[in-house]
């Protein structure tokens, strides 16, 4: 039994690509991201892109100016994918959600819809509405849903925009019995991450002797080693890992490679781990180092998706408090009562209270509270008084002076 694979050249050539039902399963994912590379489009068998993808049609309209029908029709074809992106957005947070956000919807969301597409757009040729005065374009785009949603999260509850920390990203990279020529799953990560607005730490000329020493330091779970980190790039978190590509069987007369990237995320304060993750890829390309970076590289967007998922909801995890100079019971219940009322805490965990040597130490958690609000609600403390000494992103420290 044979399944037919069409394709279809931006040019309208038409070939047939016949291959054992098999077979097709097993090469499918590899084999049409390179033939979409190449300018293919797939019919009859999508390639969604992102596991998350969903397709939508939408329409878009630009006045037709000096310029005739072709600028118009590439204005309106502009506002069909924004307006693509703006349904999916509806049918995500419901129209009056919407309503109530427009400015950060179209500011945040609209403004470059291209971040949200996966695959490749489809567009009908212009044409002119009957009064003869706007082109009118309608595209067919699908829309990666998992990478919307997320950006709809970073909008908060308000729609304001969330703020992300500051990201230092160093992941060793092989290409099993060579080097990689240069970091295709690092530079992958760093590259979705700040095309989500998340500020990526920009260290030029790192080689993998100082990407292992980084990692060291931050997985020794030192705090003195981790804030080191934080104050010499100026990071709220750590991005450490490892990532290899190693060749396997030859398909279709190429090179196989399969790629695993695994990383881990601290904080640069506390050396707290936020999360772990990992991913695979395969990839089939001519040469062996091709196609072992482009197998890094896809398995290193795998996991920019799921760190960035961390991070949107890592700001909900914990906060540590230690205090010096608390010497009663009373002291530590009534700090405890200060950080319980902070607003955006839901538990407040006791990890130390030591009377003799005067510490109290906190675990704060909640889903917008912030080191600021903490360290302004220390300060604010009427009983016992306290002197905020330092606050970071995910710690707090004060001290008794009374």
């Amino acid at each position: 039994m044979y399944n037919a694979l069409v394709l279809r050249r931006s040019w309208a050539m038409r070939v047939v690509y016949t291959v054992g039902a098999g077979v097709l399963l097993s090469i499918l994912p590899a084999s049409a991201a390179l033939l979409v590379g190449q300018g293919w489009e797939l019919k009859g068998a999508t390639l969604a892109g992102a596991p998350g993808g969903k397709p939508f049609v939408a329409e878009g309209r630009a006045p037709i100016g000096t310029g005739g029908i072709g600028p118009a029709g590439e204005a309106a074809r502009d506002r069909a994918l924004a307006n693509a992106v703006l349904k999916a957005v509806t049918e995500l947070k419901g129209q009056a959600w919407v309503e109530a956000n427009r400015d950060a919807v179209e500011a945040e969301l609209l403004s470059d819809p291209k971040t949200f597409l996966t695959g490749v757009p489809k567009a009908k040729a212009p044409a002119i509405d009957a009064e003869g005065k706007q082109a009118i374009v309608v595209v067919s785009a699908t829309v990666d849903m998992v990478l919307l949603r997320q950006a709809i999260e970073r909008l908060g509850r308000d729609g304001s925009k969330v703020r992300y920390p500051r990201v230092l990203v160093a992941v060793t990279e092989e290409i099993v019995r060579r080097p990689a020529p240069d970091p295709a799953a690092e530079t992958a990560i760093k590259d979705l991450l700040a095309t989500a607005g998340v500020p990526v730490v920009d260290v030029q000329g790192m080689d993998d002797n100082r990407r292992r020493s980084i990692a060291d330091a931050i997985r020794q779970g030192e705090s003195d080693a981790a804030e080191g980190l934080r104050k010499e790039f100026r990071c709220e978190i750590v991005l450490v890992g490892e990532a290899f590509a190693e060749e396997g069987p030859p398909e279709l007369g190429m090179v196989r490679c399969e790629a695993r990237v695994e990383v881990k995320a601290y904080y640069a304060d506390t050396a707290q781990l936020l999360c772990a993750k990992s991913a695979t890829a395969p990839a089939v390309r001519p040469t062996v180092l091709i196609a072992g970076k482009e197998a890094l590289r896809v398995a290193g967007e795998k996991v920019g998706r799921q760190v960035l998922e961390s991070l949107s909801t890592g700001r909900t995890t914990l906060i540590q408090v230690h205090v010096t100079g608390c010497r009663s019971f009373q002291w530590l219940t009534d700090i405890e009562a200060v950080l319980e009322a902070v607003d955006g805490v839901n538990t407040v965990e006791r990890r130390a209270a030591d009377i003799a040597n005067g510490i109290g130490a906190w675990d704060v958690v909640g889903p917008g509270a912030t080191a600021e609000a903490i360290a302004q609600a220390l300060h604010d403390c009427a009983s016992p008084r306290l002197r905020v000494t330092e606050a970071t992103g995910h710690a707090v420290t004060a001290e008794v002076v009374e």
